[in-house]
Order: C-alpha cells, then sequence, then structure tokens
C-alpha cells in the first residue's frame, strides 16, 4: 500500500523499501548515511515499532515524508503530521488533525474535527464520525465504527467490525456491536 502511493505519487525516482525483520545492522546503515541524502517513510504497521524508527530518524535529521495516494481526499483545512500514510480512498475531512505517523488506509473515511494523535493504525474501511478524538498508538480494526464526539484513548484496540458508542479508556480492548471492553467477558 505504501508502495503504491510512493510510485503514483511521481515525487521519487528510486523507491527502496527495507523490512522491520531484517537485521539490526541493516536499519544501523541507513542511520549512518547522510541524512539529506534521501527521505524516508516508515512503512512499518506496528505503531510503537513505527514511533521508535520514525523518532529515532527524526533525531538523525533525516526528511520524514508523508505517503498520498493519489486518490485520497483530504480537505483543505486538515492538518497531516509528518510520515503518515493515506491510502487509496482514504477520506479525511475539513478541521481534522492527524498525527505524526498516522496510517489513514484503504476506504476508510475520518470526518470533520477530528484529531487522531500520533502513530494511529486506521484500518480499511473503518468510519470516524465527526469530532472524534483517538489516542497515540491506537488502532481501530478493519470495519470499525466510532460515532460522533467520542474520545479514545492512548494504546487502544478496537476489534474488526466494532461499533464504538462510547468512550474507551487507555490500553483497553473492545470489540462487538456495541463495543464492549474485552476484559469484561
Amino acid at each position: 500500500m505504501a508502495a503504491q502511493g510512493a510510485s503514483l505519487m511521481q515525487v521519487w525516482q528510486d523507491i527502496a523499501f527495507f523490512d522491520d525483520r531484517l537485521p539490526d545492522n541493516s536499519i544501523n546503515n541507513i542511520k549512518s548515511a547522510p541524512n539529506n541524502s534521501f527521505d524516508i517513510f516508515i512503512a512499518i504497521g506496528k505503531n510503537v515499532v513505527r514511533q521508535k524508527l520514525q523518532d529515532e530518524f527524526s533525531l538523525l535529521g533525516f526528511n520524514i515524508v508523508n505517503i498520498v495516494h493519489p486518490s485520497a481526499i483530504i480537505a483543505n483545512s486538515a492538518i497531516i503530521g509528518e510520515g503518515s500514510l493515506l491510502a487509496a480512498g482514504a477520506i479525511i475531512n475539513p478541521d481534522t488533525k492527524v498525527g505524526r505517523g498516522c496510517i489513514i488506509n484503504t476506504g476508510a473515511t475520518v470526518d470533520h474535527d477530528c484529531e487522531l494523535k500520533d502513530f494511529v493504525h486506521i484500518s480499511p474501511g473503518v468510519n470516524l464520525a465527526g469530532s472524534v478524538c483517538v489516542g497515540n498508538r491506537s488502532w481501530a480494526g478493519i470495519g470499525s465504527c466510532v460515532i460522533e464526539n467520542i474520545i479514545i484513548g492512548d494504546d487502544v484496540i478496537i476489534g474488526a467490525g466494532a461499533v464504538v458508542i462510547s468512550h474507551v479508556d487507555n490500553n483497553k480492548k473492545v470489540f462487538g456491536v456495541p463495543a464492549i471492553d474485552g476484559a469484561t467477558k
């Protein structure tokens, strides 16, 4: 998904991808390269790992770029943080703030006045209604929905297909229709 978006953007002549399963010395080789020799996008799905690497490369002075698929729709008033991916068909509506290192996946919709903190992962087909706030490193599973004015805490996992109708505290896993705390079942 990042590869296709990067290629279709027609910004870079050469695109190379490094897998997080490579030996650590591969990443160290990248870190030791001149920091102005290339742009970097961290295309790792795991939020904590993506944050760690993006923070390291930022501190080293590398240019962290966004990947925006040409079919993504972004309102003029939306703010997109560095190192974020907007995949094919993603829609970001007015006055929405997307933090650093976020993934807004294929066909996901983020309505007006939402705030996605840093390193959030919004899976394909997720729908966030207006004025939803999603905390740092939280993840919304494929096809899940969140009604308007909901606050999702940090490090939350929303299960696939869940419908979130009430606030979710930090470090919770919720699933179902309506979504309930996974620890209570």
